[in-house]
Order: structure tokens, then C-alpha cells, then sequence
């Protein structure tokens, strides 16, 4: 017997899921490469401002900040590569001078962080892995609280 279907919406497990809207492997791989530039970019702006601030702590939150975003980089990494693709090498600042000084590494800082969790939230509804999914979801969740709240 053969199963026939009332209508398009049933045959939607069967279908192609970027013909779903999700986002196809080679989607994926590039859009995690470019927030993983992202990450790399606000890394190297905390790593500016450790390096003008050597007698000195860090803030506290801070450095916790430097560590979920090599925390999180690790888990882009590894993610990256499970999608078949290699990930694309991080840009460093030249050192012919065009590097970020402390204070304006400082001041832009928030605006990086959150354009790395706009690139999340952009992506996290096209993503039909729900283990990949789930680790986007819990690096937001994990960068979320840097972001200074207006008011």
C-alpha cells in the first residue's frame, strides 16, 4: 500500500534542507570561519590592552572574557573541521603598526563582541544539526553576558 500524502508540509522531513532554508554544509563552514574571525579579532584586541597594561590586573571580567573566547574559538575550530572544510587562518595585526592601541581596543571592544553574537543570532534559526545548534546556542549564551546593557 502506498502511503500518499494530503499535503506539501508532510513531505517536509524528506526534503532538501537548504530547500528548507537551512543553511548547506559549505554555508555553515564559511559563515563559523567568519565569526570565528570575529572572535580572533576581539582576542587580539584583550591581548592589546594586557600587553599595555603589564604592571597592572586586568578587570576581572575581562579576563574572563579572554577565556570564553578561546574557549569557545576551540569549539568553532573543531566544529569547522567536522564539516569537512579546513578553517580559514586568522588574521593577525601587522607589525608594521596597523595593530589596535589599548584605548581603542578598549572603547570598540563591546561593539566586536556584539557583532560576533549578531553573526550567531543570525545563523542559529538555518542550522538543522541540533548538536551544532546547541553549541552555538551555548556560545551565546556563554558571550552574552560581556555585552554592556543600555540604561
Amino acid at each position: 500500500m502506498n502511503q500518499e500524502f494530503s499535503s506539501p508540509a508532510c513531505f517536509s522531513a524528506d526534503a532538501d534542507d537548504v530547500y528548507m532554508g537551512y543553511a548547506s554544509p559549505e554555508e555553515l563552514a564559511t559563515t563559523l570561519n567568519v565569526i570565528r574571525a570575529k572572535q580572533q579579532r576581539a582576542m587580539d584586541m584583550l591581548q592589546c590592552e594586557i600587553s599595555s597594561r603589564a604592571h597592572t590586573e586586568l578587570s576581572h571580567q575581562k579576563a574572563l572574557l579572554l577565556r570564553e573566547l578561546y574557549d569557545t574559538q576551540a569549539v568553532l575550530l573543531d566544529t569547522i573541521e567536522r564539516l569537512g572544510t579546513r578553517p580559514e587562518p586568522s588574521s593577525r595585526p601587522q607589525p608594521d603598526g596597523e595593530a589596535v592601541s589599548s584605548q581603542e581596543a578598549s572603547g570598540a571592544l563591546p561593539s566586536v563582541i556584539s557583532d560576533l553574537l549578531e553573526s550567531i543570532a543570525r545563523l542559529l534559526p538555518r542550522v538543522r544539526n541540533d548538536l551544532l545548534h546547541e553549541k552555538l546556542a551555548n556560545i551565546y549564551r556563554r558571550l552574552q553576558p560581556f555585552i554592556p546593557s543600555d540604561g
